[in-house]
Order: C-alpha cells, then structure tokens, then sequence
C-alpha cells in the first residue's frame, strides 16, 4: 500500500513523502525508525491504468536475476561482509535500474535498523512470502549464506521448471491457434466463393456440405457482432479469472482438463515438493512451510487444498494423513 506522510523531525523540520509498506501501523513503524513524528498519514489511491500503463514500460526484474542475487548474497556472507555493506555493493553493481533502486531501498531499511526479512518483505513484487520465509529462517539459525544457497538452487529449478512449462505448452497452443485461424479464413473467404459457384451450377448439396455453407452465411453476416462479443468476452473471463471464485474454477479446470490436466498436475506437484523441502531442510516449521507453499504454488484449487492439508497437521493429524 501506497501511503502520503506529513511529519516532523528531530530538530522540528517538516518533512513530506510517499512511502511504502503493507499498511497504516507498518508505515507508522517505519517513519517512528527514521526518527520522524507523524502528523498526518493518508492512504494514497492509485490509479490502476495509469499504473497498469507504467507497469508496460517499467522494465522488469527476471527470475535469473533473481537467483543470480541470491548467489552473490550468499557469497557475501560467506566471505564474512556485513547485509549492509552487501547489499550496497550489489546495488552498485547492478545493472538493471529498478533492480538496483530495490536494493538501495533494502540497504535504507537496513541501516534504519529494520531486519533483512523485514526488507525483503516490503516488496513482494520481487521477493516472494517464500523467499522472506527463507530469509528469516536463516537470521534465525545464523546461516544465512546456506539459506541464500539453498535459495539460489531451488529458484534456479523453478526457473528451469519454467522454461520446461513454457516449451511443453508452446506446441499444443499454436496447433490451436492455427486451427481457429485457419477455420476463421475458412469459414468467411474461401466457403462463400465456393457456395456461389454450388449455387450457379445448381447442383444438390450434401445435408453436411449445407450445413458448412449455413455456418460460414452465419459467420459472414453476424461477423460485425461476432468478433466484438469475442473480444468482450475474452476481457470479462480475464477479470472474472482474477476474482477468487474464478481463479479458483479456472486453476480446478487446468488439472482436469482433457490433454493438458496431467501435464499441469506434474508442474503444481513438482512445485509442491521442491518447495517443502527446500523450507523444511531450513528449519522452517511443517505447518508454516505448508502455508507458504499453499501461497507460492501457483494455484488457487491447490492452495485451499494445502490449506486445509495445513488446518489437520495443527490439530494432530499426520502430514500424509
């Protein structure tokens, strides 16, 4: 959440700003660490297409970027450098200008006496619950530069897990896509030359040939309202899938589909694994590394089932129960 402060300073001086933080009692937290009294402090409405169109330009953080961090981090920390100092060099090094303000951001918070978790955890967009979960297991033991490590290699999997998705569905999707397009051409140009010339030559159509021509007169004198309500209809199955009942349907659909539904079983169940134990090689606790997997894995059907999986194991039950 996006917050507009007014507050004062040590030696009386007003201050005003734009700050970020998960909500109104962190915000207070962080200008009460910054040495600043607060005088007023007002949640910041922001547009949602001017963000959507910023987002567009905003040049994104990739996941290698990601696991590359992580690496460099956990090499910091072996050779005995401080957070502070680590996180400062790589945000001088960084190459990537969102990236690098982030982690100027991040060594801000450090210096300003806030945890490394804690950082980490005001900008989910590039540190996943998972990722923070990690990190303050690690403060918590003391081995950091083994969480860092550990996170490197499972995001480097996830990564590579991916890349596997994205070509395993690649094939399937243009056969479909070619398959409509085709019909789409099909169906408006080349059937209604050929019904003209059935029709000169007065010959008796097939019941299948009449039902073809019948479909393609539809496509040709509808296609002004046709393509429209497609176009419509594709944005509110968009929103729709966004809403908790409809990723939730959505999300079900995919590991029941014909064809795709053992292929998207194997990612969310790889996902699942590869998760748990990364988490619970860390220490992390089993109830809470189910929750945390219930929120990375990347699927609502999934995630109320993880949910419920983690309500049993705290009340007794066995996890494979």
């Amino acid at each position: 959440m996006l917050f507009h402060y007014t507050a004062l300073a040590k030696d009386g001086t007003r201050q005003e700003g734009d700050l970020q933080a998960l909500n109104q009692d962190g915000a207070v937290q962080e200008l009460q660490k910054r040495n600043l009294s607060v005088v007023t402090l007002d949640e910041k409405k922001v547009n949602e297409e001017v963000e959507f169109i910023k987002n567009l330009f905003k040049k994104k953080i990739e996941q290698k970027e990601i696991v590359i961090f992580s690496r460099q981090v956990a090499t910091l920390f072996e050779a005995g450098v401080s957070a502070l100092k680590g996180f400062r060099l790589l945000a001088a090094e960084n190459e990537n200008p969102v990236f690098k303000q982030e982690l100027i951001g991040v060594s801000d918070d450090i210096e300003g006496g806030v945890s490394l978790s804690n950082a980490l955890q005001k900008r989910p967009e590039i540190f996943s619950p998972f990722f923070v979960n990690m990190v303050k297991s690690g403060e918590e033991s003391g081995k950091l530069n083994q969480v860092f490590l550990f996170l490197a290699d499972y995001l480097d999997r996830e990564y590579e897990l991916r890349q596997k998705t994205k070509k395993a569905l690649t094939y399937p999707a243009f056969v479909v896509g070619t398959f409509f397009l085709i019909m789409t051409v099909m169906f408006v140009f080349v059937i209604p030359k050929m019904t003209a010339l059935f029709l000169e030559n007065g010959a008796t159509l097939p019941f299948v040939t009449v039902i073809v021509i019948s479909i393609s007169n539809f496509f040709v004198k509808y296609a002004i309202v046709i393509f429209p309500t497609l176009l419509i209809g594709g944005y509110m199955f968009n929103k729709y899938s966004k809403t908790e009942k409809g990723a939730y349907n959505v999300d079900k659909f995919k590991i029941s589909a014909p064809v795709v539904s053992n292929l998207y079983q194997k990612i969310f169940l790889a996902r699942l694994s590869d998760n748990m134990n990364t988490m619970l090689t860390s220490g992390i606790a089993i109830v809470r590394a189910i929750e945390i997997t219930a929120d990375v894995v990347e699927n609502a059907y999934y995630r109320e089932l993880l949910l419920r999986v983690a309500g049993k194991v705290q009340t007794g039950t066995a996890f494979s129960k």
